[in-house]
């Protein structure tokens, strides 16, 4: 599953905005650059609430939320939104959103070879979703959709705005920054594919070693021999930080990190180590396979030499994953070719000389 291209007309600092990301490029990594206030935290959100949310009913909140003050110019009937061409491992998916009005008198019939998909807004608008015409039928659109949620990742910091919340909750942040917190994270239930840069990741590290005990007793199972996926773990983990060796307790109930024979406390740990391995098991433990991984700012916390790194790791953790990285750094950038780099006014890249 793979995005190929994306067009938002316009939507907060994001007017004609047209992307295509390459699916034969390899890696299939894309930073999205430019200064700030170009909405690339925007652009993601935005990425991800649509894709994720449009088809589970109970999720259409997050939706109404995005778009509570979009409005369509007066005496217009309808607004194009954005246009999505999804990839789709075997053919391509194109995905229109409209936003209309919704009074009782007007109406918008489907095209000829698309289906159409209302998610219901408020009593005065709607936002219909054209699909092309191989998912004639609702049934069939579900399946597509909810296929994408499944396959759409999005991992940011804690403490930044994020659209999909409800006004009222958005406000919390410069307010009562533990109260905006306690929200994000009850939020988080409903939209459990959202990861915060904030925390260590230890529970997922947790997650992957007992996936990993668990693939092994089931091929012992299935061949009277005991699988070796958690002594693999062990030695990719061995590698991870120099000197540092990160094993689990014998019931998996958290995560030991050791210097020789001295077990570390979690100050004795950099924020950029503990970002790495945060992604790193953010990852390994959704066993994101053929997923669009959407990440803001993952240069956080990390050295110069780290940011370059970081796209080599990506690859290695989950190179057959699409990564769209809004970014401010230009060793991500200097990592890819300048045609991998897709760049927003204001750009963060400029010509010299």
């Amino acid at each position: 599953m793979k995005i190929q291209r994306v067009i938002i007309h316009d939507f907060k600092a994001l007017k004609n905005v047209d992307i295509s990301f390459e699916k034969d490029f390899s890696p299939n990594i894309f930073p999205v650059a430019s200064l700030n206030g170009g909405g690339k935290s925007t652009l993601l959100q935005f990425i991800f609430t649509l894709l994720h949310c449009s088809g589970n009913f109970k999720k259409h909140q997050y939706i109404r939320n995005l778009l509570d003050d979009y409005e369509i110019p007066e005496n217009e009937l309808g607004k194009d939104l954005a246009t999505f061409e999804i990839w789709d491992e075997e053919e391509q998916r194109t995905i229109e959103l409209k936003f209309i009005c919704y009074n009782g008198k007007f109406e918008m019939s489907p095209l000829d070879d698309k289906t159409t998909y209302p998610v219901n807004f408020n009593s005065n608008y709607e936002i219909l979703l054209n699909i092309d015409h191989n998912l004639n039928s609702f049934d069939n659109f579900m399946i597509f959709f909810r296929k994408l949620s499944n396959k759409i990742f999005l991992a940011s910091s804690l403490m930044r705005p994020y659209l999909f919340l409800s006004k009222e909750n958005k406000k919390l942040l410069f307010s009562n920054e533990l109260d905006y917190c306690t929200k994000l994270l009850e939020v988080k239930k409903d939209l459990p594919d959202i990861y915060f840069y904030d925390y260590v990741g230890v529970g997922n590290l947790i997650n992957f070693f007992t996936k990993a005990r668990n693939n092994d007793f089931a091929t012992m199972v299935k061949t009277g021999k005991y699988g070796k996926t958690f002594v693999q773990v062990l030695k990719d983990l061995k590698n991870f930080f120099n000197n540092i060796k990160i094993t689990p307790d014998e019931d998996l109930t958290k995560v030991i990190f050791k210097k020789g024979d001295v077990e570390l406390n979690p100050e004795d740990l950099s924020h950029g180590e503990l970002m790495r391995l945060s992604i790193y098991a953010w990852i390994k433990a959704n066993e994101m396979d053929n997923a669009i991984i959407l990440m803001d700012e993952i240069e956080m916390g990390l050295h110069p030499d780290w940011q370059y790194k970081i796209i080599r790791d990506l690859e290695e953790w989950a190179g057959n994953s699409q990564f769209i990285l809004a970014t401010h750094s230009y060793e991500v950038c200097r990592a890819l070719t300048p045609s991998h780099v897709k760049e927003i006014e204001p750009k963060l890249l400029k010509q010299v000389g």
